[in-house]
C-alpha cells in the first residue's frame, strides 16, 4: 500500500491537479482495488487530493518567498541572535511596564 500510495502521490503532481474531479475519480478506482469499500476508496483519494493541493501551495508559496528575497537577502546568524535579543528585552521591557 506504501508503495501505491508514493505512486499515487507522483503521479498526483506530474498531473498538477488540473482536473481534480477526474484525478480523485481515477485515485478512487485504484484505492477501490485494494479496499472492498468504495466509499473507503473514495475517502483516500479525497485525501491524497487534499495532500497534493497543499503540497503545490507550499511548493508555489516556497519559490514566491525566494523569488521575492532573493539568496543574499536572506538573514544570517547573527542577524537573527539580534533580533531574537532585542524581542526579548521589548519583552522584558513590557513585563515591568505590566507591573
Amino acid at each position: 500500500m506504501r508503495e501505491l500510495v508514493k505512486s499515487l502521490i507522483a503521479a498526483g503532481i506530474t498531473m498538477g491537479l488540473a482536473d481534480r474531479e477526474t484525478f480523485v475519480s481515477q485515485v478512487s478506482e485504484l484505492i477501490t482495488r485494494y479496499q472492498n469499500d468504495p466509499a473507503e476508496g473514495e475517502r483516500w483519494a479525497e485525501r491524497i487530493a487534499t495532500y497534493l493541493e497543499q503540497t503545490k501551495n507550499n511548493i508555489n508559496l516556497e519559490s514566491a518567498i525566494r523569488g521575492a528575497m532573493g539568496a543574499t537577502d536572506a538573514p544570517n546568524k547573527r542577524d537573527i541572535t539580534t533580533l531574537t535579543e532585542a524581542i526579548q528585552e521589548l519583552t522584558r521591557q513590557m513585563k515591568q511596564s505590566d507591573k
